[in-house]
């Protein structure tokens, strides 16, 4: 083979391989597109919904799906046998219902296309439009993002129960910090208490069974050496749901001192 022709070859290999990298490597390549594109079919998918960040506003997102050529946000009313109807249709990955009604408990359902099919899911995601909004902490739902309890705070909790079963719920995460042979007593007013039924909110100490939150207060004592961290929870308790339904209790809690052991 003449050196010419070994010349010639060399540099239509570098075409080849510089044209490849280009065509694939494109922002928007149509081509590359398809031939990259996986042959897997759309996978299923509860959307994320968040009722509880602003009033009478639902956010729902949802992960990327390489499958999909499109997603269909269904939402329904609770009910025995919802009604779905179509709310979006499009690429993005989220969306925020505000044709809502307070007090008024959603389903949504992701569908999404490829081509001219379309996948209905089987999973259900569950919002509620909420009429009040006012946590001073939001982030102490999970033991994790513990907060610190020491003014008074204003939180909400909830609690709720859709037609087949499915609960939404918050806990709220607090610690107090007590010196030795000292004891912390906490306080707390619930704001819209039920005059029938008594108080709602349940506690947990440190991983105790749930105990009704006192009328007064309660104190938590470290009869211990050296200092204590004392994580405890508020929730409320599951019997103020008699039905179907999403019950919300707003409260105020402060650590109202810290005296010596009695």
């Amino acid at each position: 083979m003449s050196s010419q022709n070994k010349i010639l070859k060399s540099f239509a290999l570098f075409f080849c391989i510089f044209f490849l990298c280009t065509l694939f490597t494109s922002c928007e390549n149509p081509i590359a597109d398809v031939l990259l594109r996986t042959y897997s079919d759309p996978f299923d998918q509860a959307p994320v919904v968040d009722s509880f960040s602003e009033r009478k506003k639902i956010f729902i997102s949802w992960d990327k799906d390489e499958g999909a050529d499109e997603y269909i946000l269904m939402r329904a009313e609770d009910a025995t046998n919802p009604q779905f109807e179509e709310i979006y249709r499009g690429t993005g990955l989220n969306y925020i219902d505000e044709k809502i009604n307070e007090g008024t408990r959603y389903l949504y359902r992701l569908d999404k296309t490829r081509g001219k099919r379309i996948f209905i899911s089987e999973k259900k995601g569950y919002g509620y439009c909420a009429s009040r909004i006012n946590d001073t902490l939001k982030n102490n739902f999970k033991k994790d993002a513990v907060e610190i309890l020491s003014d008074r705070t204003n939180m909400v909790l909830y609690y709720g129960r859709f037609c087949d079963g499915t609960e939404i719920f918050e806990e709220d995460y607090f610690y107090v910090n007590i010196p030795p042979q000292m004891q912390a007593e906490i306080v707390l007013t619930q704001q819209n208490p039920s005059s029938s039924s008594g108080r709602y909110i349940e506690y947990v100490d440190d991983g105790c069974p749930a105990v009704p939150f006192p009328t007064q207060s309660v104190k938590f004592r470290n009869s211990d050496t050296v200092w204590q961290k004392r994580i405890f929870s508020l929730s409320l308790d599951k019997s103020c749901v008699l039905s179907e339904g999403v019950y919300m209790v707003t409260y105020d809690i402060a650590l109202a001192h810290i005296s010596k052991l009695q």
